[in-house]
């Protein structure tokens, strides 16, 4: 990778000394003979416990170029011990729909503690995909994250788009589960397809089994979106976070819900934030809304972070914060342009992230640290919000 002199601001400079508050720790080691690891994703099971998925990647690039296997580790700590790595699912397979499997976004169900992994499959390239030819779609389940079963679901994704879509995958990291609203036998969940004609939300309430864009087939959150996340806020609407396929910097837009349970509503106008005041470079990241407390006067809020290479470049690993206070904070994209403050973890090559909210109640930062030939450090820090916040909030 070539690095560009990058002059921190102040404030940025500061915050990056913070990562020193998290020991880390390196799950998955990529070197440059044998190992080669990307992709990040966390997931908290029912009874607490945390596993860390990650790419292991014989092939050194992305689905399309060779075998892919999906690995993990678990905690039943918060992260301050892990199990050993094992082979979630295998690539490698003779069929095409199995040479390849990863990019893995996740979660599990609040109720039944069923996990849900949605994954890139196969031996196309994105960038190549065709309808008659395309990169294809995994689905799996399981109850202990250990054991998943599942198959490809490619034909049934594409076909809900009616043939405006000729590629696509869903984004790595965290699938995002409602917390109000259950229209079918699960609650909600949402996940960002990353395709040609931009971004695409999809919606689910049968915890997968099928699938509607949200909006409807000719929604267009975003034009030039590419890989984005998706957070719930308080009032049940949902907003959209993505890298943007033309430049660097992030793309916010909420779908505003006239009836949660019909999921009837439209997507507002999608905002740009100023990337040369709040650096962000073409790289995928998270978006996680956690309850709080401010410290100085104690009352209950909301505060979001999102996080990205802080750099022009994929460097500089952060996390974005703001307070969500009340439905004027929220009321349209606009609110997220401005207001957002910095909290430095990286201070070296860095590249995509996802966090999640411990048992403990820290926060859980999965990133790749160090680049080695197509494949990363895989580096797991726990946080509380007050490290986070420089004290702001608890």
């Amino acid at each position: 990778m070539n690095r560009k002199n990058f002059r921190l601001p102040a404030l940025l400079a500061s915050a990056l000394l913070s990562c020193s508050l998290s020991a880390q720790t390196v799950l998955f080691k990529s070197d440059t003979l044998t190992n080669c690891y990307r992709i990040p994703a966390l997931v908290k099971a029912h009874d607490g416990s945390v596993i860390a998925i990650s790419d292991f990647r014989p092939c050194r690039t992305d689905v399309g170029g060779g075998e892919i296997d999906v690995v993990a580790k678990r905690s039943t700590d918060n992260g301050n011990t892990w199990s050993a790595e094992s082979t979630i699912l295998k690539g490698g397979g003779d069929v095409p729909f199995d040479v390849a499997h990863g990019d893995a976004a996740v979660v599990c169900d609040r109720k039944t503690g069923e996990m849900l992994m949605l994954c890139a499959s196969g031996n196309v390239w994105y960038w190549t995909s065709t309808l008659e030819n395309p990169n294809r779609v995994g689905r799996y389940y399981s109850k202990d994250g250990i054991h998943w079963q599942g198959g490809e679901i490619t034909s049934q994704i594409y076909g809900l788009m009616k043939g405006a879509v000729h590629k696509l995958f869903f984004s790595s990291g965290r699938v995002c589960q409602s917390s109000r609203i259950k229209a079918g036998t699960h609650y909600r969940i949402y996940s960002a397809l990353c395709t040609n004609i931009g971004n695409v939300v999809l919606f689910s309430d049968d915890f997968g089994k099928s699938w509607q864009p949200l909006g409807g087939v000719d929604a267009r959150p975003t034009l030039d979106g590419d890989e984005a996340k998706i957070e719930e806020l308080p009032n049940g609407d949902v907003l959209l976070c993505s890298r943007s396929q033309k430049g660097n910097g992030r793309i916010f837009n909420i779908y505003s819900y006239d009836n949660a349970k019909k999921a009837t509503g439209k997507w507002a106008t999608p905002v740009y934030i100023d990337n040369d005041k709040y650096k962000s470079a073409k790289c995928n990241g998270e978006i996680l809304l956690v309850r709080a407390h401010r410290k100085s006067d104690g009352k209950s809020t909301n505060v979001l972070l999102y996080s990205v290479p802080m750099s022009d470049t994929r460097n500089d690993v952060g996390i974005y914060y703001k307070e969500i206070a009340s439905k004027a904070d929220y009321s349209s994209p606009e609110c997220f342009r401005s207001g957002w403050k910095t909290f430095g973890v990286s201070n070296t090559d860095s590249g995509y992230s996802t966090m999640i909210q411990l048992a403990n109640g820290k926060i859980g930062f999965f990133y790749e640290e160090t680049e080695r030939k197509g494949g990363y450090d895989m580096i797991f820090r726990d946080y509380t919000l007050g490290q986070i916040t420089g004290g702001e909030y608890f």
